[in-house]
């Protein structure tokens, strides 16, 4: 007597079924045990012998059992999808047990669960909603630093909307992840650049986080295509003064600050070494690890990366009337335009033209531009 683990039965039709030829049968293959299943009893043990020693069986027996072994591996062609399904559901476990830990929370003190207000992040929402809050917040003041996804759409009211979604990095479980949370729409009257960062800071403080913390912001209703050039270039000289400054002093101080943040994440602050050559010191030479330092330089800003003071540039008219920028840096001349995308966002254009340009016919060429 043999098991035969392929062998299975539904108490629903009454009938036995072989597993793996279930699964992997070809369309020649004409047994019951392969289709609609078998409930001939006073025959089954027959019937049952005939199909284990059967080709078809075999071959698929040894199909299935490749395939157990490359899904125990995770070596199937879907193993990146199998991955992220493998991540969503220990994501909704982890928010089931959550949610579950708030109930028993709030039965034991026989607190009531509902208020007036049945929507997130709103008041009088009742006490289940606001422990939701609290939970989701916590993972952000854990990590400190968060980056924020805005974007606007007009609900059937025509009422401008704007969704407001933070990205950071989750060590609620000891295990780092970059997660995204969706937090709630906000209801936006001036959609200019300057309302609709009124509502996002409204919105931080109401959270009790701090807008200093945010380190990254992807919107594209925060572009317009009638910005004005007098502010645009003067936050782009501000950007320019910023990396010139950090190019002097700034990396000594973000090196400070990561190295802070890899403590307190139990990470070993040090810098990748690609390899490790080993030779023999002399005897006055220091004893300093050198590829920890030449690894260390490489995340510096190179000494002659081009600042301000050495690049020539202006706004001009683009070929199809849009607004164009020419910078001019090297004896070289890079013509950059801006377009709009599907939705009539702005978005950045590569250098559609580069020219060369002789030294001598620099200063002839380019004087009119201005230097900034």
């Amino acid at each position: 007597m043999h098991d035969r683990k392929w062998l299975v039965y539904s108490t629903y039709v009454n009938k036995v079924y072989c597993f793996c030829c279930k699964l992997f049968k070809s369309h020649g293959n004409k047994s019951s045990l392969a289709g609609n299943g078998l409930k001939d009893w006073k025959h089954l043990s027959e019937r049952l012998k005939e199909h284990e020693n059967g080709a078809e069986h075999i071959k698929n027996m040894n199909t299935w059992n490749e395939f157990r072994v490359r899904l125990s591996k995770n070596k199937t062609i879907d193993s990146d999808l199998q991955q992220q399904i493998t991540k969503e559901k220990e994501r909704l476990r982890q928010v089931l047990i959550r949610l579950v830990s708030i109930v028993k929370f709030l039965a034991k003190r026989n607190l009531a669960f509902r208020g007036s207000s049945e929507k997130i992040y709103e008041h009088n929402n009742g006490n289940f909603l606001t422990c939701v809050e609290i939970s989701i917040l916590k993972i952000f003041k854990e990590a400190k630093y968060f980056s924020i996804i805005l974007d606007c759409t007009p609900d059937v009211s025509h009422q401008e909307q704007m969704t407001l979604i933070i990205r950071c990095v989750n060590m609620s479980n000891n295990k780092i992840k970059i997660e995204e949370f969706f937090m709630e729409f906000l209801k936006v009257d001036d959609t200019s650049g300057l309302g609709l960062f009124n509502v996002l800071l409204d919105a931080i403080e109401s959270y009790g986080l701090n807008i200093n913390d945010v380190r990254g912001q992807v919107s594209k209703n925060l572009q317009s295509a009638t910005m004005c050039v007098d502010s645009t270039l003067q936050q782009i000289g501000g950007v320019m003064d910023f990396f010139d400054n950090y190019r002097n002093v700034g990396f000594a101080s973000s090196l400070k600050i990561a190295k802070g943040l890899a403590s307190k994440m139990g990470i070993e602050p040090s810098f990748p070494i690609k390899r490790t050559v080993s030779r023999k010191r002399q005897f006055d030479e220091p004893d300093h690890d050198e590829e920890v330092l030449l690894a260390e330089k490489a995340f510096e800003l190179p000494p002659d990366a081009i600042a301000h003071s050495d690049c020539v540039f202006t706004l001009m008219p683009a070929e199809d009337g849009g607004l164009g920028l020419v910078i001019v840096s090297n004896f070289r001349a890079q013509l950059w335009k801006r377009e709009a995308d599907c939705d009539g966002a702005a978005i950045q254009k590569g250098a559609y033209k580069t020219h060369e340009a002789q030294e001598e016919s620099k200063t002839r060429d380019y004087t009119k531009m201005g230097k900034y």
